[in-house]
């Protein structure tokens, strides 16, 4: 089962590579710490921007924000992105090692499982730039 997740990640990845260059710049161009992890956890949150019935879909929020009560609507991509760069202002963080970056978001993300959650992020980061 493992072997088949891991080849349907690849073969996604190897489609999104082609497909989501823009985003990748959208990225670079908010001057956000840590971008190529950043781009791996949107990929993730949004289903490699293909998720049907979930933030993304619904209201351009790449990254799964909410507010405590619903998911927070922003009116393009670009402002979701714009957002997660004054989310990290916000909680401080100044620096970019690989390392740091994943140990940062496994304090403040608040993901469910944050130990599975950094390790998709790690083979999503993997199979896209390495």
């Amino acid at each position: 089962m493992k072997k088949f997740i891991l080849i349907f990640l690849i073969a996604i990845c190897n489609n999104v590579k082609a497909d989501t260059t823009g985003v990748y710049q959208m990225i670079v161009s908010h001057e956000i710490k840590c971008p190529k992890i950043v781009y791996a956890q949107l990929m993730y949150e949004s289903g490699y921007l293909n998720c049907n019935d979930c933030s993304w879909s619904s209201s351009n929020n790449a990254f799964g924000f909410h507010n405590g009560k619903r998911y927070l609507r922003y009116k393009s991509l670009d402002h979701c992105i714009e957002n997660y760069k004054e989310w990290q202002e916000w909680r401080g963080f100044d620096g970019c090692s690989e390392y740091a970056y994943y140990d940062f978001l496994n304090d403040v993300w608040g993901a469910p499982n944050m130990t599975q959650y950094i390790e998709k992020l790690k083979q999503i980061y993997k199979l896209i730039f390495e």
